[in-house]
């Protein structure tokens, strides 16, 4: 099954790597660090997230193209393995939050901007999901 135009390329199977789309932007990679609708994003920009809200927790890719290159990948994955487990602390959100560069950025999303897992679902249904 070929993806539609404008969507990024799809990952390895069994990758934690999903994608979403927020409103009326363009797809973009993820991984969900937490799950559970407990985050809303907080009031400045550069903070990260707070516990207060009913979004699910997530580092989004936010560098150059649309596409998942390696990049990317190794970006997502480098993050989610160091992300602090569930349920966070504001201080270790804090520190996380710092240390992941320009390119990514941790927000919160509703569980319905999520879209995975990046595997055809009907070959791999626990491919990407958390």
């Amino acid at each position: 099954m070929t993806p539609p135009p404008l969507l990024p390329a799809p990952a390895a199977p069994g990758t934690p790597v999903q994608s979403a789309c927020h409103g009326l932007g363009l797809p973009f990679p993820l991984v969900v660090l937490d799950p559970m609708p407990l985050w809303a994003n907080a009031a400045e920009e550069q903070m990260p997230p707070e516990r207060t809200g009913d979004g699910v927790l997530a580092v989004r890719w936010c560098g150059a193209g649309l596409g998942l290159d390696e990049q990317a990948q190794a970006a997502l994955h480098a993050a989610a393995a160091r992300a602090p487990h569930p349920p966070a602390s504001a201080d270790d959100l804090a520190q996380f939050h710092v240390t992941l560069g320009d390119d990514l950025r941790m927000v919160a999303l509703p569980a319905s901007a999520i879209h995975g897992p990046w595997a055809h679902p009907s070959l791999h249904r626990s491919a990407g999901s958390r």
